[in-house]
C-alpha cells in the first residue's frame, strides 16, 4: 500500500508498468529512477524538494530530501491539474 498522498487531480506517475496506483511496490530496485536522478529531474521541472511543487517523489529514500543512492528506489509524479 503506497503511504505517501497524491494530489488530488490528474496526475501523470513514473512507474514500472503495470502499476496498481493503489499498491506501489516500494522495493528497492522496484522503481524507475535513483533519488539522484529524480533529483535532477525535480530541480530541473520544477523546486527540487521531493514533498512539494507539481513534481513528487515516492519510494524509500525520496521523501524529506533525496538520497544519495544510486539504486532505483524511486519514482515520480507530476501534478498535472489540481482539482
Amino acid at each position: 500500500m503506497c503511504s505517501y498522498p497524491m494530489a488530488d487531480g490528474n496526475v501523470l506517475v513514473l512507474a514500472n508498468s503495470p502499476v496498481d496506483l493503489d499498491d506501489f511496490d516500494l522495493s528497492p530496485g522496484t522503481n524507475v529512477l535513483s533519488p539522484i536522478m529524480a533529483s535532477q529531474i525535480d530541480t530541473k521541472q520544477d523546486d527540487g524538494n521531493p514533498d512539494d511543487g507539481f513534481v513528487h517523489a515516492y519510494g524509500q529514500g525520496c521523501h524529506g530530501e533525496y538520497g544519495p543512492s544510486n539504486d532505483k528506489i524511486c519514482g515520480l509524479y507530476f501534478t498535472l491539474m489540481q482539482k
